[in-house]
Formats: C-alpha cells, sequence, structure tokens
C-alpha cells in the first residue's frame, strides 16, 4: 500500500511539475504558444527546514537569479512529506545555463547540508504557458 501512496504522489508531483512549468510564463488570462526555457528541481528537504531554506534563498539566490537576463519567474514549492520543486524560468536557455553557472555552486553550499539527497533536475523549451 505504501509504494501505490507513494507512485500516486509521485505521478501527482510531475503532473503538477509539468502543468507549473508551462504555466510560468505567460501574461494573466492568456495562453502562448511556447516562449521561454524552464528549469524543475525535485527534492526531500530535511524536516523541519522549510522556513530556513525560504529565508536562504530569498535572501541570497533569488537576487542573483533576478540579476541574469531573461529572468521570469522563480517558484519555490513545498510539498507533503517535505517534497520540494523549484521551477525557474528564462527567456533563452542561454540564460538558464548562466543561472546555473552561477547559482549551482551557491546550492550545493548553503542548501545541500538543509537536503535530504539529491535533487532531480529536468529542462527544457517551454511549449505552452497560460497564467488565470
Amino acid at each position: 500500500m505504501n509504494a501505490l501512496s507513494s507512485n500516486g504522489r509521485r505521478a501527482a508531483m510531475q503532473s503538477m511539475l509539468a502543468l507549473s512549468a508551462t504555466a510560468a510564463v505567460a501574461g494573466p488570462s492568456r495562453a502562448n504558444e511556447g516562449g521561454g526555457y524552464a528549469s524543475v528541481r525535485r527534492g526531500r528537504i530535511k524536516p523541519g527546514m522549510a522556513d530556513e531554506v525560504t529565508r536562504r534563498v530569498q535572501a541570497h539566490a533569488l537576487p542573483v537569479l533576478k540579476s541574469i537576463g531573461g529572468f521570469r519567474s522563480y517558484h519555490l514549492i513545498h510539498g507533503a512529506d517535505d517534497a520540494v520543486m523549484v521551477i525557474t524560468v528564462y527567456a533563452t536557455k542561454a540564460a538558464a545555463e548562466e543561472s546555473n553557472r552561477r547559482i549551482l555552486p551557491w546550492i550545493r553550499e548553503n542548501l545541500g547540508p538543509l537536503m535530504a539527497g539529491p535533487l532531480d533536475a529536468v529542462e527544457g523549451s517551454v511549449l505552452l504557458a497560460a497564467h488565470g
């Protein structure tokens, strides 16, 4: 029963990731045919660390990410069982790669100790985006 329950949560999380990543680009109440490049990371944080992760990201990582040309959006999501997802959207793949180059060392050093395991990552072109 636990495996089924875990698989169900995983499927729901993956669906949410797909919807969140594609919904992160367009303006209010419209849909676009593509545009942008998204990075989606997911993993687990240690119990009780959500506020500290949020504080560190807001104070240190977010200013760096926002300073990169082409930044569009950043979403930090805390789910059940201390699952976390991060969705970052840039205008271009080059901007997303610059973001990774600049922020991944900081993440390893400053957020690594708060993580319960490694992050999974998916990156790709935004094919459809909608906000409503």
